[in-house]
C-alpha cells in the first residue's frame, strides 16, 4: 500500500487547503456583515438625529410664532397645514422670523408725515 500513500497525502493537502479557503471566506463574510451592521446602525443614528433636529426646529418655530398666531387669531395646530398649503400653491418655502428685503428687513420705517397728502412743490 505504500504506492497509495502519496495520493492520500495529496488529498489531505487539498482538503486542508479547501478548509482554509472556506475559513477565510467565512471570516470575510463576517467582516462584511459587521461593516454592514455598523453602516446600518450609523444610518439609523443619523436618521434619529435628523428627526430630533426637525422636531426641535418645529418646536422653536411654534415658540417664535406663538405671539403672531395669537395676534392673528390663528390656531397653532392649523399653522402646519397653512404652511403646507402655501408651499404647495406657491412652490416657495414658508420662513418664519426671517428678514424680508421687500419690507425693510425688519427695520423700523421712518414716520411719514402729512396725513397721506403730499405738500405742493414750489418752483
Amino acid at each position: 500500500m505504500w504506492w497509495t500513500a502519496p495520493a492520500y497525502a495529496e488529498l489531505a493537502a487539498a482538503s486542508t487547503l479547501l478548509e482554509a479557503e472556506a475559513a477565510a471566506a467565512r471570516a470575510k463574510a463576517a467582516r462584511q456583515a459587521r461593516r454592514s451592521a455598523a453602516a446600518h446602525a450609523a444610518a439609523a443614528k443619523r436618521r434619529l438625529q435628523a428627526a430630533l433636529l426637525q422636531t426641535q426646529e418645529r418646536q422653536a418655530e411654534q415658540e417664535r410664532l406663538a405671539a403672531f398666531l395669537e395676534h392673528a387669531g390663528v390656531d397653532a395646530g392649523m399653522w402646519p397645514a397653512f404652511a403646507h398649503l402655501v408651499r404647495t400653491v406657491s412652490g416657495k418655502t414658508v420662513e418664519s422670523g426671517g428678514q424680508s428685503p421687500a419690507h425693510g428687513n425688519g427695520l423700523q420705517a421712518p414716520p411719514r408725515g402729512g396725513g397721506g397728502v403730499a405738500p405742493a412743490r414750489r418752483r
